[in-house]
């Protein structure tokens, strides 16, 4: 049985004013005119509450994967509602971990394989949960930088794209320079240029048929070709990058005897250029093999080593492509 507002009232955060700590304030259509309560992770009736209705459907229905909303995306908000345990106003964060911590953990006692994936990007929540979706295109992101929170933890497993759906303003925000009109098809360019999982929540149908489907295949079959050595490397953004083109972006996969180069050509005229890389730091004796996949083929490249540097002759892209680099 699921509890009213008079048991869940004693669980809500609490403002310093005594006031209720909302989500969406003023939303039209929202159940309470003046927004939802955000319930405080260190109260113990609302973990359990939580608990139970997780594992009942781990235990009884097999679900294999559980998705908690919020978990690592709202603002830090502060409960000063002292009664839920909780010594310190900000204790709400580390309980937050804490919660998540032992939902990972209750699931594995009964599925050791079963999946606990978390919306946000969270640094700690990261050492305990097993996915994150990132949404650095929802209506609220101003700044993107996808690749900071990637570099730093380049084992966790991340998706992004299209949950709390893009708009034309937040598309721009991760193509300031982009001199061209912006479309959902640059949302999944740029999920593939740093290598993170696609998330394909579109609010809508999407038909086999459809633009965006068909572009979407393209896309991943592109990502098929690279995966074996995608899922063995780890990203380095554009540490090793001496130039590129202006408008093209390039980013980089260390493996071990191998690097990949992602690449994206937002220019309106595409032609042929040069990357040139620093691959002094990997002891580059010779170069096995390199190899350049694009949405429509593949074809060997030819490379120079000059100096500790490595300069790779690119044909014109359709957009996308990587580069696969094999070195002794």
């Amino acid at each position: 049985e699921i509890p009213g507002w008079d048991v869940f009232r004693r669980y809500a955060q609490l403002h310093f004013d005594g006031s209720y700590v909302r989500q969406y304030p003023g939303r039209p259509g929202a159940d309470w005119a003046d927004g939802f309560r955000i319930m405080c992770p260190c109260a113990q009736g609302w973990r359990n509450y939580l608990k139970h209705w997780i594992l009942k459907y781990v235990k009884e229905y097999g679900a294999d994967v559980i998705y908690l909303d919020q978990a690592a995306s709202p603002p830090v908000t502060y409960c000063f509602n002292f009664e839920h345990g909780h010594v310190h106003h900000g204790d709400v964060v580390k309980c937050r971990v804490e919660l998540v911590k032992e939902i990972v953990e209750a699931v594995a006692r009964v599925n050791p394989d079963a999946v606990v994936v978390v919306e946000g990007n969270g640094d700690a929540i990261g050492q305990y949960a097993h996915v994150h979706l990132y949404t650095s295109f929802s209506t609220q992101t101003r700044y993107p930088c996808p690749e900071v929170f990637y570099y730093t933890f380049p084992y966790y497993v991340i998706f992004d794209g299209f949950a709390n759906p893009p708009t034309p303003e937040t598309i721009r925000n991760h193509y300031p320079d982009a001199n061209k009109e912006l479309t959902f098809e640059d949302v999944l360019n740029k999920i593939f240029l740093l290598g993170l999982r696609f998330d394909l929540c579109l609010y809508r149908r999407l038909r086999i048929n459809d633009k965006l489907a068909v572009y979407f295949r393209k896309v991943l079959n592109l990502r098929r070709k690279i995966k074996n050595y995608l899922v063995n490397s780890r990203f380095i953004d554009d540490i090793l990058l001496v130039s590129r083109p202006r408008l093209v972006e390039a980013k980089l996969f260390l493996g071990e005897g191998f690097l990949i180069v992602t690449l994206l050509d937002i220019r309106v005229s595409r032609s042929r250029f040069k990357l040139i890389l620093n691959v002094k730091p990997l002891g580059f004796k010779a170069v096995r093999r390199a190899l350049l996949y694009t949405l429509e083929s593949e074809k060997p490249l030819d490379v120079d080593i000059t100096g500790g540097k490595l300069v790779i002759d690119v044909p014109p892209l359709d957009g996308l492509g990587a580069i696969i680099v094999e070195y002794l």
